[in-house]
């Protein structure tokens, strides 16, 4: 075997984990200002991390794409936003839910009586 060459013995990729993150991009922002609203744990789910994943490559390859793709992204990432607000907890009190819930609590009552 022979002796390794200079080429050999060069790093041949950077140490990913080394890298700092970039700045986010507009649409990446604007994604992570809309999961402020939610939980840390939805925060650092799937569905949040696919929206986040999905604005990053919009900002950095948008005019790249054709505008049938930009399309297909932003609508994925409003459905993203969309079914991570549908699954979190409500806060509020006297909001719909809350009214429906007791709405059913009464007939429940009034079935009993």
């Amino acid at each position: 075997m022979s002796e390794p060459t200079e080429l050999d013995l060069l790093d041949p990729a950077p140490d990913p984990e080394a890298a700092p993150d970039p700045e986010p991009g507009d649409i990446e922002a604007g994604v992570l200002l809309d999961l402020e609203a939610f939980p840390e744990k939805m925060r650092e789910g799937a569905i949040a991390r696919t929206a986040l994943l999905l604005a990053r490559q919009l900002d950095t390859s948008a005019e790249a794409m054709s505008p049938r793709d930009v399309a297909a992204y932003v609508q994925r990432i409003g459905v993203a936003v969309t079914q991570l607000r549908e699954m979190s907890p409500g806060e509020a009190k006297g909001d719909a839910t809350d009214a429906g819930r007791e709405a059913r609590e009464t007939r429940m009552l009034r079935a009993v009586e």
